[in-house]
């Protein structure tokens, strides 16, 4: 028997080894045919008590039957599928032909034997089936076999006219079904996408000695085998496949074009991700989000899109940077490190003056002011440029210039109690009325005069005098009269406004306010 698989092993090897050098080592084909279907011709032989296939003086063709079979297989991915298959021959074998055993030509035993074999085998097909990363079907596949079958032999055994008590023995213990374990090794050649010829031998591990009927009455420590060995016819069973990519046509997105199987059959090119027919730069590698473009600087804009396609920017600038975040990309932005205006070029709006008042709205951008950007030299709430009397400080009514007294002279008398420096009921109505003239005229200027009657010590008097004016005086200032346009002085007894007696006393106890002349 070990001459059997040594034969097999020389007929396979080097047509494995041809199928071997078919193997690109960075291609591997992406799918095979879903099933195969063959028929077996070829030869079958056995090893039994009276039979030793190329041993102990058989000969090589000694004695060898013709085989056939059909097989069906299923195969789960690229490797590996079930095969299903029904083999029959016959075996047969005369102790006439053991010429190297001592006593085996006179024994005379001989038999023969139908034999059929159902079996479940796990092959391996150590190169993937199908087409390779190419589009060409790939040619040679080597496999090996391995499984269970169920043996049925009839064995008609010819005992030489010698029955001895071990013989009826065996004629009670032989059977017609056996378990078996057979394995064996191929050769797959694809005649084209759908035909195949294998090659193919297999044998099984002997587990019983009684398929040829003979145990005990010869050697029943060594088990009984046969092998089978020839060609498979097939056809292999699967969708169509137009563009040889091993993707069926149904489900290829891409059927006519070769593709990955990742890509439901469609080409990708650039091996980005990104199927040709979606991918707007097929030619250059890219990012699956941006439709298969590059984005070199990683902003999520395309490059083909991005108008600075070195520099992360926004996608509200085309892909550009706004570094100073106005608005304005940095490209074109005069001031692109200073937030400023897009209506200035991405620079802040000028301010020429310095005033704090920008140009676009300052009235006089080149003169520093305070009032709508321009100045008020004479401070009196009316820009130069408006004010008729820049110099001067006026009234809005007069534009901006001092305004004119309707009358000559004007003057008021306030009048006191004796020996007081208080006003009397009357004379806080009266100052009321010289706050309002003041404010009326703010360019008029006041001057405040005490005075008292002849009674008392003079200097008491000219001190009385003054107290009174500067009465006035602090009141008109405390309601916002400026002190520039006061003065004030006493003039104690001085200057009486009636004689001094009973009735000119109260007269002359007054201020009196008048404009300044």
């Amino acid at each position: 028997m070990r001459k059997i698989l040594l034969v097999g092993l020389l007929f396979v090897l080097p047509l494995f080894l041809l199928a071997q050098t078919e193997l690109e080592e960075k291609k591997v084909a992406k799918s095979k045919p879903k099933s195969e279907f063959g028929i077996f011709l070829g030869w079958s032989n056995s090893g039994t008590d009276v039979h030793s296939w190329a041993r102990h003086g058989e000969g090589f063709f000694s004695r060898i039957g013709f085989a056939y079979g059909v097989n069906y297989t299923y195969n789960f991915n690229h490797h590996f599928g079930v095969r299903l298959s029904y083999n029959g021959t016959k075996i047969q074998g005369h102790d006439e032909g053991l010429t190297e055993l001592d006593g085996h030509d006179r024994r005379g035993y001989s038999f023969t034997s139908p034999l059929h074999e159902i079996g479940a085998f796990l092959k391996w097909d150590i190169i993937s089936n199908g087409y390779k990363d190419d589009g060409s079907y790939r040619r040679f596949i080597p496999y090996l076999l391995g499984g269970v079958a169920f043996t049925c032999t009839d064995p008609e055994v010819d005992w030489n006219n010698d029955v001895v008590p071990h013989s009826l023995e065996d004629e009670e213990n032989v059977g017609s079904m056996y378990l078996q374990v057979p394995v064996g090794l191929g050769l797959k050649y694809n005649l084209s996408e759908k035909m195949f010829l294998s090659f193919e031998v297999r044998s099984v591990f002997p587990l019983t000695d009684y398929l040829d009927g003979i145990s005990e009455s010869a050697d029943p420590t060594d088990n009984d085998s046969y092998t089978f060995f020839g060609v498979n016819f097939g056809w292999n069973i699967g969708d169509n496949d137009r563009d040889r990519d091993g993707i069926v046509d149904y489900r290829d997105g891409c059927p006519d074009v070769f593709g990955t199987v990742e890509l439901c059959g469609c080409p990708d090119t650039d091996g980005d991700g990104v199927t040709d027919t979606r991918d707007q730069c097929p030619l250059v590698p890219g990012d699956v989000n941006l439709w298969g473009c590059p984005d070199s600087d990683g902003d999520g804009i395309a490059d083909k899109n991005d108008a600075c396609p070195s520099v992360p920017g926004l996608k509200m600038f085309d892909g550009c940077p706004d570094t100073d975040g106005d608005g304005v990309a940095d490209k074109d932005d005069k001031c692109p490190k200073v937030k400023g205006d897009t209506k200035y070029m991405g620079c802040p709006p000028p301010d020429s003056d310095g005033d704090g008042v920008l140009d676009e709205y300052d009235a006089c951008p080149k003169v520093k002011g305070s009032i709508n950007g321009c100045p008020d030299t004479d401070g009196d709430g009316i820009a130069d440029k408006d004010d008729k009397c820049p110099k001067v400080k006026g009234a809005f009514t007069d534009g901006g210039c001092p305004v004119k007294i309707p009358f000559k002279f004007w003057a008021k008398d306030l009048y006191f109690d004796t020996s007081s420096a208080g006003l009397d009921k009357q004379a806080k109505v009266d100052v009321d009325e010289i706050i309002r003239i003041s404010k009326e005229y703010p360019n008029c200027e006041f001057i405040i005069g005490g005075y008292t009657d002849d009674r008392g010590a003079e200097k008491m008097n000219q001190k009385l005098s003054e107290r009174r004016a500067k009465t006035v005086y602090d009141i008109l200032v405390s309601n916002g009269i400026s002190p520039s346009r006061l003065s004030y002085a006493g003039y104690g007894e001085l200057n009486p406004k009636y004689p001094n007696g009973p009735k000119g006393n109260r007269m002359n106890r007054r201020v009196e306010v008048r404009f300044k002349k």
